[in-house]
């Protein structure tokens, strides 16, 4: 019977401890396959899918960024996707809720189709505030669902602030984020 000569003192492959060759064995263990993720939280990345990752919060230190970041992303989205988002991204932009300008009553003398269309805008303006009012109301919900839980309870706390279900002003709202960061 033969035996192999490896450089390798007499039966060191044989023992069992070592691969084919007598080398010592190599493990492969990563640190990671022996942690689990079970005591790890998922990080908040907001309430609407469409702003994943675009969040309101007050213990990041780059949370003055992530405000301006986040308001201009809501912006963006409130004006593409709510009806009149003009409006509502006017009233973010500017920091106040739009005042639609009333027109002229026709004179005392004016011909009906005056009057029909003086009529007919007076309705569209009266409808476009409706929309304006829900769609505040509507990005009220959408701006807090964005927000940690942790700044959520610090804008609870704020003296006079009820919840979403209340109908607290979303400039108000902005401004207290704003404060926040």
């Amino acid at each position: 019977m033969e035996q192999k000569t490896t450089g390798k003192p007499a039966g060191m492959a044989e023992k069992g401890n070592g691969n084919a060759n007598g080398d010592k064995p190599c493990h492969n263990f990563k640190r990671s396959n022996f942690t689990t993720n079970a005591g790890k939280e998922a990080k908040f990345e907001g309430s609407e899918e469409k702003l994943k990752g675009y969040i309101y919060d007050s213990v990041d230190f780059k949370q003055a960024d992530m405000y301006t970041c986040t308001t201009c992303e809501i912006v963006d989205h409130v004006g593409c996707n709510y009806t009149n988002g003009a409006d509502v991204r006017q009233a973010i932009m500017k920091g106040v809720t739009p005042m639609f300008a009333t027109p002229m009553s026709p004179a005392a003398d004016a011909d009906a189709g005056a009057v029909r269309k003086w009529e007919k805008s007076i309705d569209g303006i009266l409808k476009r505030e409706d929309i304006l009012e829900a769609n505040m109301k509507t990005l009220f919900s959408l701006i807090f669902g964005q927000c940690t839980e942790v700044l959520r309870a610090k804008i609870e706390s704020v003296p006079g602030f009820e919840d979403e279900s209340d109908d607290t002003d979303v400039l108000t709202l902005l401004g207290l984020l704003k404060k926040e960061s």
